[in-house]
């Protein structure tokens, strides 16, 4: 007892057997395949409720929050006058003194810090950069530093002529210092590049 389906027209009527097998064999395929695409998403769905569940379960490390609030800060501002860009470094909120200033130095923390501060100042790529005087009896003075325009180094070339007795007696060395021709002075000076060509790692400022 099998269905068939009548078509009636002008000519008569007529019985469209393929039809009926043709769409009856079809519908297991459909319903197969739309249970496949509900089990899909339902799996798609399950996967990402897990990894957020495991994600938020998972252990956070309290020394990572501790580390961020330790990191050094830089804030800078513009002083009116003579347009310096003055730098001042902090800790949790504390100033940075010269002290710690130079043991954030030896440890590589705060080198970076500074590079990035006189890339961003705005007087940069020529500029002249000035720090407060040292002494054993400064360590506990707040360190900060300033940069100001200095738009002849821009062009100027170095001459080493000056210095090349105490500069060939350091090599190869990033910097050394000696005293300046009055003898008044200590000078830290970067050294030349060691071969010809040999990019220069610094900036031009003083």
């Amino acid at each position: 007892s099998r269905s068939r389906v009548y078509t009636v027209s002008a000519a008569g009527v007529s019985v469209d057997e393929p039809t009926i097998k043709t769409n009856v064999g079809a519908l297991p395929c459909l319903f197969l395949s739309a249970i496949l695409a509900a089990a899909a998403v339902i799996a798609v769905i399950a996967a990402t409720a897990l990894t957020t569940a495991a994600s938020a379960l998972q252990p956070r490390d309290p020394r990572a929050a501790d580390r961020a609030a330790a990191a050094l800060v830089a804030s800078s501002s513009d002083e009116p006058g003579d347009g310096a860009r003055v730098v001042r470094f902090s800790r949790r909120g504390a100033p940075l003194t010269w002290a710690a200033a130079i043991d954030a130095l030896e440890s590589g923390e705060l080198g970076p810090l500074i590079d990035k501060s006189l890339r961003a100042s705005p007087h940069a790529p020529a500029l002249f950069w000035e720090t407060a005087p040292l002494s054993k009896e400064s360590r506990g003075a707040l360190f900060e530093m300033a940069t100001l325009r200095a738009p002849r180094l821009a062009g100027a070339r170095a001459d080493p002529s000056a210095f090349a007795v105490q500069l060939s007696a350091a090599a190869p060395c990033l910097a050394t210092s000696f005293p300046n021709l009055g003898g008044d002075a200590t000078l830290v000076v970067p050294c030349p590049p060691a071969a010809k060509g040999q990019p220069q790692q610094l900036d031009a400022y003083a």
